[in-house]
C-alpha cells in the first residue's frame, strides 16, 4: 500500500473515532436532537459572527436548504439568532446567543477532550510532532 492510501485509511480512521467521541459528548452537553452538525455550525458561526447564511452554506458544503434547516433548529433550541445585515437586507446574519456561546465553548472543550483521549498513546513529544506537520496542511 502506498503512503498517501495509508493515510487516507489513517485519517478516516481518526475521523471516524472523534465523530463517535463526540457522538456521545454531545448527547451529554446538548440540546435533544443536537448533534454533531449542529455543533460544527456553532463552531463556525462563533468564529465569524455575525455571519451571513451563505457564507455558512459555502462553508458545510452544503444545499441552502439542508443549511436553513439547521439554522432553524438551532434558532428553534435558542442557540442562535438571525438579523438583517445593516448595508443589505436582502442578507441575514448568524449570531450566536447566550447559551449558544456557552454550548460552543462546552463543545470546544469536549472536542479537545476527544482529541485527548484519541492521542493519549502518542508522548508529548509525538503529539507536538503531530501538530506541526497538521499546521502545514
Amino acid at each position: 500500500m502506498d503512503t498517501t492510501s495509508e493515510l487516507s485509511q489513517l485519517m478516516n480512521h481518526f475521523v471516524r473515532r472523534m465523530k463517535i467521541g463526540m457522538q456521545q459528548r454531545v448527547k451529554e452537553i446538548a440540546p435533544e436532537g443536537f448533534g454533531p452538525q449542529g455543533a460544527m455550525v456553532l463552531k463556525i458561526i462563533s468564529d465569524a459572527q455575525p455571519l451571513p447564511i451563505n457564507a455558512l452554506v459555502s462553508e458545510l458544503a452544503r444545499d441552502k436548504s439542508q443549511v436553513t434547516r439547521m439554522v432553524s433548529e438551532l434558532e428553534r433550541h435558542g442557540l442562535i439568532v438571525r438579523s438583517l445585515d445593516p448595508n443589505d437586507a436582502r442578507v441575514r446574519l448568524l449570531s450566536l446567543t447566550e447559551d449558544g456561546q456557552k454550548l460552543t465553548t462546552s463543545l470546544t472543550a469536549a472536542m479537545a477532550d476527544v482529541i485527548g483521549d484519541i492521542l493519549a498513546p502518542l508522548s508529548t513529544g509525538e503529539q507536538t510532532q503531530l501538530a506541526a506537520l497538521m499546521r502545514k496542511i
